[in-house]
């Protein structure tokens, strides 16, 4: 994708006279973009969770093309705004120095029709390039890959990026340096350019579907009613929960993510289930580490004595359960368990399930 996207920029007579003023940098810009598309509509999968069953692995080379791409046209436009304003007359040693000049001002020339003849995204003598990077704290800001998205498919609507329209009539290389002529004679008129529309939704519009649907499955998911139907304290502070839910069905090696709003609204944390398959509840063994689980201990009455009834219990909300390769082991004949202390997890239900 990157070689075809290149060669294309690189080679197409659309392109000739916007490669003129910005050089080799708009191949190296558009095949970057092309590889970020294809990353931006691939990069969501992973993202849905109940498709990790099936497809497991992640993308790590996104930010690879966004460097790429932004850094060259960061070249370009300063590229384009010499080319506007810093060739003068007395500047101007060759022809092809000089056709950079005409085409940077090419909609000033032609009065006719000036929005399709200009080229140069930098018209205004005034105009400086410049890139602003923003940068927020994780926890919300990871949260905003929706607005990313939603930004990665109107970018290119200000139509930098503008290909020759009437190369059909105005070949680029034979009328090149005939630019006096240009509009006066037959063989050359002016040359017409259009903006590249936006093509990247195309790419990632499936998959930001198929996202909302998942979002919206974990939405139904975490609503159904989950009863905690036993608490158990085990040494090395770690609990247990026991818990129940109608037409919760789980293999060995999975887990859920358990949320509980008295504590928090918007946190949830992954656990490894470690009931077996046939057990009639699933359980989860959680170690006080931190706040959040050192208040779940705390709201589940972990260190009181007394039977806790199920009305003191605080409401939990479950999602999945979700496939690891933990689920794969069944396919060997002999399976290896490494773990340490609240590592074993992983481990429990499927030892528990093959006993």
């Amino acid at each position: 994708m990157f070689v075809y996207a290149y060669l294309l920029y690189k080679q197409s007579a659309d392109f000739y006279y916007l490669r003129l003023i910005v050089g080799d940098a708009l191949p190296w810009a558009r095949a970057s973009a092309a590889c970020l598309n294809l990353n931006c509509m691939l990069i969501l999968f992973p993202v849905c969770r109940n498709l990790l069953s099936f497809l497991r692995g992640s993308l790590k080379r996104c930010c690879k093309e966004v460097t790429v791409h932004i850094g060259s046209h960061v070249f370009n436009e300063n590229v384009c705004l010499f080319a506007h304003n810093g060739i003068t007359e007395e500047d101007i040693e060759s022809d092809e120095e000089n056709v950079k000049g005409v085409l940077s001002a090419l909609s000033n020339l032609d009065d006719g029709n000036p929005y399709e003849t200009y080229i140069n995204p930098v018209r205004d003598a005034t105009e400086e390039p410049s890139l602003r990077s923003y940068f927020e704290l994780f926890w919300f800001t990871h949260h905003l890959f929706v607005l990313f998205f939603i930004g990665i498919c109107v970018h290119g609507l200000q139509g930098i990026v503008r290909g020759q329209t009437n190369t059909d009539v105005h070949d680029p290389e034979a009328c090149q340096y005939k630019y006096d002529e240009w509009g006066k004679i037959d063989e050359c008129p002016f040359p017409q350019f259009a903006a590249s529309s936006p093509g990247t939704w195309k790419w990632v519009i499936g998959p930001l579907i198929l996202y909302f649907i998942e979002r919206g499955v974990r939405f139904i998911r975490s609503k159904q009613q989950v009863v905690i139907s036993k608490v158990v304290k085990h040494p090395s502070n770690v609990f247990e929960l026991q818990m129940k839910k109608r037409g919760f069905r789980m293999g060995a090696g999975q887990y859920i993510f358990l949320h509980c709003p008295k504590i928090s609204y918007l946190e949830w944390h992954p656990f490894t289930l470690t009931s077996a398959p046939d057990d009639d509840y699933f359980s989860v063994h959680i170690r006080r580490v931190g706040n959040w689980t050192n208040d779940l201990a705390k709201a589940c009455h972990v260190d009181e004595a007394e039977f806790k009834e199920t009305w003191k219990l605080p409401s939990v909300a479950v999602d999945g359960p979700f496939g690891t390769a933990t689920e794969d082991i069944f396919s060997y004949e002999v399976d290896i368990f490494v773990a340490a202390g609240i590592g074993v997890t992983p481990f429990a239900s499927v030892l528990k399930h093959i006993w």
